[in-house]
């Protein structure tokens, strides 16, 4: 399973850094943040229910990202607001919604935070991923989610 979710992993990024679609709602890269050699990528997951994904990257190593699920097909029947952090030490990552939900991996021992609460059907939040080193956040990105 786990090398399953790592192949899949590989070839979203690999749709991402070379700019391919396949299809409506899949990959497809939306928005760009850069701050000092760490750079943003916004994309929409359909993989995993109507998402939303925020990726981190310094070149082409993936940090971590925030994602947003809205009901998400069968993994968790709830909306899910999660963080994944890919084990580099330097970099932490927080993904908050507009509603006070917040998942982090800040401090924490696991690489994975995952908050879930239904929201009502077609409420629209804010989704802000930020990147934290032992400095300080270092940047953070807000996007648009529907519920």
């Amino acid at each position: 399973m786990r090398k399953a979710v790592g192949a899949l992993l590989a070839t979203t990024a690999l749709a991402l850094t070379t700019g391919m679609t396949f299809g409506a709602g899949s990959a497809a890269a939306q928005s760009a943040d850069t701050t000092a050699a760490v750079q943003a990528i916004h994309t929409t997951t359909a993989s995993t229910g109507n998402g939303v994904r925020v990726t981190y990257y310094s070149g082409t190593e993936r940090l971590g990202y925030g994602e947003w699920h809205q009901d998400a097909l069968g993994l968790v029947q709830d909306d899910t607001l999660e963080v994944v952090d890919f084990g580099d030490t330097t970099y932490e990552f927080v993904a908050q919604l507009s509603d006070g939900r917040r998942a982090s991996t800040v401090g924490q021992p696991d690489n994975v935070d995952r908050v879930t609460r239904d929201l009502p059907e077609g409420s629209t939040h804010t989704m802000r991923v930020c990147i934290v080193q032992n400095t300080g956040t270092t940047g953070c990105v807000n996007t648009p989610v529907t519920a």
